[in-house]
């Protein structure tokens, strides 16, 4: 089926990724816009990316643009190009199609568009805005319904594709046909093969969304949870009854209530998704239950998940430190508990970041209300931060030369009277002056 968009919708595109059809087009081959960026487009939604579709090999177009662009190959056998252009990067790629399980690189964009994972993924759109839909994709996102052509096929071919199932079902709030379903929940016992870094990719993306509760409830129901090293810790906590007067939800909506609260930022999620998920390794009961030290519990669990996914050590040490700071009092802190926490989690951009999931767990309580204190810590955050508070060793007006002029060797030391210093100043009982820092490390000595 071809329909004609309306010339507002195709002005979405750059004019760089038009100017690059054209110039394929002229050459005398075929060039598509396809996938996502056609998806997002009907949506009313500017893409993040823009990939192409053509029926010239890569050969033939690395030889049409190779005056004009910066091209490399990459991809499947080298099927794909990456094009530079002045604002951005553009894949073009071969057309493909499937022979069973086999997939062969000199099909049409008929036999291409077959082989994508959703039908709201197999629609194109050529230079003019002509768009092109074979599999009733546009149906389908005007209905908000999730299929794809070959469900089976599909997952077989890559069972990633699992995973973005439940992304484009809390993403663009769709729901699932039946075969999909059915597809889903066979592939998910396999648990195949998928790498770290993908699947990654897949969660981060859910927590980012709309509705990342909707997600991990998902991937705890077609059991794709346990396709994660940590699945077994967030299925304990689906129906896990905190019993404390606190909190009138079970663990997994509390957590998942807090997710949401967030602003989104993949720190904050993460924080918020493993912030209480040690609480079941701590609990002792004396009419209710307690959770004593479940931060840190939480946090070894939270960096042993992140390492599972090869997360970033910066990513790690991050949500590590938002998770246990996250059980301070906001209402008995005062400044030089807010110095020594600024201190704990590494800046203040960590301390507001903080902040923000603190008002999220307090929001996923039964007592919501309470997270009206959480403004006034702010401010009192950014009178410190306005009065440039040290609060790491580099902030202190004294240098290690400076120690080692005064007679202290070079070495360990050095950091040990750095630390002293830094507590002194954090503490109010030493103001961040050199002289001062000086004349009180020579008393000392």
């Amino acid at each position: 089926m071809k329909i004609k968009m309306k010339d507002c919708e195709l002005m979405i595109y750059p004019k760089t990724v038009l100017a690059l059809m054209k110039c394929i087009e002229e050459a005398g081959y075929e060039i598509y816009l396809v996938g996502g960026c056609v998806r997002d487009t009907i949506l009313g939604v500017t893409p993040n990316d823009y990939d192409l579709n053509t029926n010239a090999d890569p050969a033939s177009l690395v030889s049409i643009l190779a005056d004009k662009y910066r091209v490399f190959q990459v991809g499947h056998q080298f099927s794909t190009l990456v094009v530079k252009l002045p604002d951005q990067d553009v894949e073009v790629s071969t057309f493909r199609r499937r022979q069973g399980h086999t997939i062969y690189f000199d099909g049409s964009l008929e036999t291409d568009l077959a082989c994508r994972d959703f039908t709201i993924n197999a629609m194109a759109m050529d230079s003019e805005g002509e768009l092109i839909d074979h599999h009733g994709g546009l149906e389908d996102l005007k209905n908000r319904r999730l299929r794809s052509i070959e469900a089976e096929a599909v997952l077989k071919d890559d069972p990633l594709r699992a995973l973005r199932a439940i992304r484009f079902m809390s993403s663009y709030r769709l729901l699932m046909d039946s075969d999909l379903v059915h597809s889903i929940h066979k592939i998910a016992q396999e648990n195949p093969v998928i790498s770290p870094e993908r699947k990654r990719e897949e969660l981060f993306k859910m927590l980012l969304s709309d509705q990342p509760a909707l997600a991990v409830r998902s991937l705890i129901q077609f059991d794709l949870i346990n396709w994660f090293a940590f699945g077994d810790l967030i299925k304990r906590m689906d129906g896990y009854d905190q019993d404390n007067p606190f909190h009138d939800k079970t663990l997994l909506e509390h957590t998942l209530k807090v997710v949401e609260e967030t602003p989104k930022s993949i720190d904050l999620r993460l924080s918020a998704l493993f912030h209480d998920i040690g609480k079941p390794d701590v609990r002792t009961f004396d009419e209710v239950a307690h959770y004593y030290k479940h931060e840190k519990e939480s946090s070894k669990h939270a960096r042993l998940a992140l390492r599972s996914l090869k997360c970033s050590n910066q990513r790690i040490d991050t949500v590590t430190r938002l998770i246990e700071g996250h059980m301070f009092s906001p209402t008995d802190i005062g400044e030089k508990g807010l110095k020594r926490l600024l201190r704990k989690v590494g800046g203040f951009e960590n301390l507001y970041n903080l902040m923000d999931l603190m008002k999220a767990d307090i929001l996923g309580t039964a007592f919501p209300e309470r997270a009206s204190c959480m403004e006034d810590l702010v401010n009192m955050v950014k009178v410190l931060e306005s009065h440039e508070t040290a609060f790491r060793k580099k902030d202190l007006n004294i240098s290690g030369r400076d120690l080692m002029d005064l007679g202290i060797p070079q070495g360990k030391e050095i950091g040990v009277w750095m630390d002293r210093l830094l507590d002194g100043v954090i503490e109010g009982e030493l103001e961040n002056e050199r002289c001062i820092l000086m004349d009180y490390v020579q008393s000392k000595l």
